[in-house]
């Protein structure tokens, strides 16, 4: 598992949770999918920031460069409940293995986005919920709400 950073500007103690996160959902993805197991987490991705630029919760996606989840810097100032959440939902859709950048974002389909969750409830028993006041973004649900 590697943390790939575009620049180095954020603080060692938040890339450093950020990558034991990744690495403890990569090693979980691995087991079950050996083929995933060279997925990077690519921070400061140009396409990204141009999506989240014109929608600020689109913060992740996968699909451009191979074996990378591609987040914004604006991820990192996320409480860690979502980051891991919208990890585990990008790699729903690398499971489901449609690449969701062949349209703009608010063209993906809602079915797409269901999808990406229910490929994580099946394979890990998790459910992927969405914080209507926290910008709509996702967290895993865990018996209580955030």
């Amino acid at each position: 598992m590697v943390l790939r950073l575009e620049n180095l500007r954020k603080s060692s103690d938040q890339l450093d949770s950020l990558n034991i996160m990744f690495g403890s959902i990569a090693r979980k993805v691995s087991k079950k999918f050996l083929k995933l197991k060279n997925m990077e987490l690519h921070i400061g991705c140009d396409l990204a920031e141009n999506d989240h630029a014109e929608e600020w919760r689109h913060l992740a996606h996968v699909g451009h460069l191979k074996n990378k989840i591609c987040t914004v810097w604006d991820f990192l100032k996320i409480p860690s409940k979502y980051q891991e959440a919208i990890i585990w939902h990008e790699y729903g859709h690398v499971i489901d293995g449609k690449a969701v950048l062949n349209n703009p974002p608010k063209h993906i389909s809602k079915y797409v986005e269901k999808k990406a969750n229910n490929l994580i409830q099946k394979h890990f028993g998790l459910n992927i919920m969405y914080d209507k006041n926290y910008h709509y973004l996702q967290y895993i649900s865990r018996g209580k709400k955030p």
